[in-house]
């Protein structure tokens, strides 16, 4: 019984060993739409043997993915921004090299009005589309996310609620003066 490393599942029909955001991994029929490459797997073939064989041949994943100052992990990823002026730095780079935002669009795999409207500021590119610009203008659009900007962002914590008890206690001690003055008015 094989179980597919994507989708969890177990393997009915053909699997296949695909590559799949740089790792060689055992799929499904389904999952390996996802693959960069694929082949399938031979019957009886152990997969994981030849896998571990390639493995100690090759250098480990994260030593080539690793470059100095780009972040890798997902929790570094999420302490991205985009900077502000973003727009004017994609147009500016773009005349610079003489591309036409159709061109620009080609280059990356985008539509030129996806560059179009990130130029004009009415769209701001997630993180992966603002590494393409990156590094095919040779300009930077990512930078760390402030901590001013996460304590800014943060809620207040709640007001506790107001039960109708506490409104009577706040308002016996006058009640108890209103009834106090108007019993010495009374008698006076």
């Amino acid at each position: 019984m094989r179980i597919c490393e994507v989708c969890g599942r177990e393997i009915t029909g053909p699997a296949y060993v695909a590559m799949i955001e740089g790792a060689e991994l055992i799929v499904c029929g389904e999952c390996v739409r996802y693959a960069r490459w694929f082949r399938r797997l031979k019957r009886g073939e152990r997969a994981v043997e030849r896998l571990q064989a390639r493995a100690d041949v090759r250098r480990p994943l994260m030593a080539r993915a690793v470059r100095p100052g780009v972040p890798t992990r997902i929790s570094e990823l999420e302490k991205l921004e985009v900077v502000e002026d973003y727009g004017e730095r994609v147009r500016r780079a773009r005349e610079a090299r003489g591309l036409t935002q159709e061109e620009l669009g080609q280059l990356i795999g985008e539509k030129a009005s996806v560059i179009s409207r990130i130029e004009s500021g009415k769209m701001v590119p997630d993180i992966a589309l603002a590494r393409k610009l990156e590094h095919a203008l040779g300009i930077e659009l990512l930078t760390r996310a402030s901590e001013e900007v996460k304590v800014r962002a943060a809620k207040p914590p709640p007001v506790p609620a107001l039960t109708l008890g506490d409104i009577l206690a706040m308002s016996a001690p006058e009640r108890g003066k209103r009834g106090h003055e108007e019993a010495e008015g009374h008698s006076g």
